[in-house]
């Protein structure tokens, strides 16, 4: 119910899923009448701990583009801004988006940079999740993975075989990721 229950656009899956861990582990409905019978806190928890986690990912991403700790330190301002503060803890997945883009983005470059398969897979991994949690997220991935491609180009022609063979594995393994999960809901 929770994986593809997709009714609506707005049930972001990536969110619901750890919505329902984090309420399942941490509530327990009582037994009375007047006992609450969910606890909004338990579900609202992931989204706040990612919306939190997504200030250091922001600094991180900008370090690891090279644009040093101090524009890190700037986008902390931004980070403020009172559209993030609520998305950072509202219940649905756009706290997950605010984590995942700066770990996509971090991750991506990095890939490109080093060709460790690490970071390979982290891309993979960020963006798997942040389509999964919501899916008008492609169009920022089709972008980023653009940038990619640029990059790879742009390296030397020694190492530009490798890196776009892992590429193509890391987005392979994304989608196919995706597709066996988010293929049931596509009919709702």
């Amino acid at each position: 119910e929770t994986l593809w229950e997709f009714e609506r656009p707005t049930n972001h899956v990536g969110f619901t899923v750890l919505a329902r861990l984090s309420h399942d582990a941490f509530f327990r409905p009582g037994q009375g009448a007047n006992d609450p019978f969910f606890a909004e806190w338990a579900m609202r928890l992931p989204v706040l701990l990612a919306g939190a986690a997504s200030i250091l990912a922001l600094v991180w991403c900008c370090r690891a583009l090279g644009l040093g700790q101090g524009l890190g330190w700037i986008a902390l301002g931004y980070v403020a801004h009172p559209w993030v503060l609520r998305f950072g803890s509202d219940a649905r997945g756009y706290g997950l988006v605010l984590l995942l883009l700066p770990l996509l983005m971090g991750a991506a470059w990095r890939a490109v940079r080093t060709g460790n398969w690490r970071w390979w897979l982290a891309m993979a991994g960020a963006q798997f999740y942040l389509i999964w949690t919501h899916v008008s997220a492609v169009l920022v991935v089709a972008a980023i993975q653009g940038m990619v491609a640029l990059l790879i180009l742009r390296s030397d022609r020694a190492h530009r075989a490798a890196l776009a063979g892992r590429w193509a594995v890391a987005n392979v393994l994304s989608a196919m990721l995706f597709l066996q999960l988010f293929a049931p809901c596509i009919p709702q």
